[in-house]
């Protein structure tokens, strides 16, 4: 592939990660003088896939272990329901940011 912002005789190394769907789920570019990290690329690939089996959102610098968010309520209502809930791993910090711990283990 050729960047539009490179020389037209240099490549730039694109890694994509395309979903059971054959559809695109990620993409990274990195010019020809900046390595891939690799680290990187494997948690976006167990974040992706973590966030498809349990239906949760991976936070920023989320790694394998950490919390989970859960998809926010719509209404402060929605949120005053979700606080009765017996599920002692549920969190949040304000009525509208959930958090959970996905079971041992698990990925």
């Amino acid at each position: 592939m050729i960047h539009s912002y490179t020389s037209t005789t240099r490549d730039v190394r694109g890694v994509f990660i395309i979903d059971p769907n054959d559809r695109i789920a990620a993409i990274f570019f990195y010019p020809m003088n900046v390595g891939r990290n690799l680290d990187e690329i494997k948690r976006t690939l167990i974040a992706l896939q973590t966030s498809d089996k349990y239906n949760v959102l991976t936070p920023a610098n989320w790694i394998p272990g950490d919390k989970v968010m859960v998809k926010s309520p719509a209404t402060q209502q929605e949120a005053a329901k979700m606080e009765k809930k017996t599920e002692k791993d549920l969190t949040s910090l304000t009525w509208y940011m959930w958090f959970k711990t996905l079971p041992q283990g698990t990925r």
